[in-house]
């Protein structure tokens, strides 16, 4: 029985062969070779002119809509704080009346 144990163990050598080597502190071997890639940052994508052209007809009509929302929220603030007004102006008519209809 033991020496199925040992059969089925592996041995150093196997453990070594099967972990890759450090070099520079990378894992090497593990992936493909870096000399056949270049790194994707050295790459320089495409970008087409009719797309970035999009783009930036987006992103201005972007800021104008948020503008536009900023204004229209301080339009309703206002709106509101009229509303508020009335709302305190009305109480006292009904007061008045109250009193002077009794």
């Amino acid at each position: 029985m033991t020496a199925i144990l040992r059969e089925l163990q592996p041995t150093c050598s196997d453990c070594k062969k099967a972990v890759p080597k450090r070099k520079g502190g990378r894992l090497v071997g593990l992936a493909r070779r870096t000399s056949l890639y270049p790194a994707s940052s050295s790459q320089v994508p495409y970008t087409d002119p009719m797309i970035l052209k999009q783009l930036q007809n987006k992103d201005e009509r972007i800021v104008a809509m948020e503008e536009q929302n900023a204004t229209i929220l301080s339009e309703n603030a206002t709106i509101f704080a009229q509303l508020e007004s009335q709302k305190n102006t009305n109480a006292e008519i009904l007061e008045k009346l109250d009193r002077l209809l009794p």
